[in-house]
């Protein structure tokens, strides 16, 4: 394939990667998605480096939530 897309998301991502993969069928679309899970659960180095990203490919954060709603935002 082509181009990836890796989306790094709590549960405000859940099947958004299954949605983008019928919107960009010429990406290899990758979701790592953890209901609850924090900032730093989330943005762990090894989630990332996994999927090998190159220089055009895209990396979608959506995280924070979880973080604000236990008052641990920074």
């Amino acid at each position: 394939m082509g181009q990836k897309v890796l989306l790094c998301a709590d549960s405000h991502g859940r099947d958004l990667s299954w949605h983008l993969k019928d919107r960009l069928p010429t990406y290899e679309t990758l979701g790592y998605v953890r209901p609850g899970g924090r900032s730093r659960q989330i943005l762990d180095r090894y989630n990332i480096e996994s999927a090998d990203l190159g220089k055009d490919d895209f990396l979608v954060i959506m995280c924070g939530a979880n973080d604000v709603a236990k008052n641990e935002a920074e």
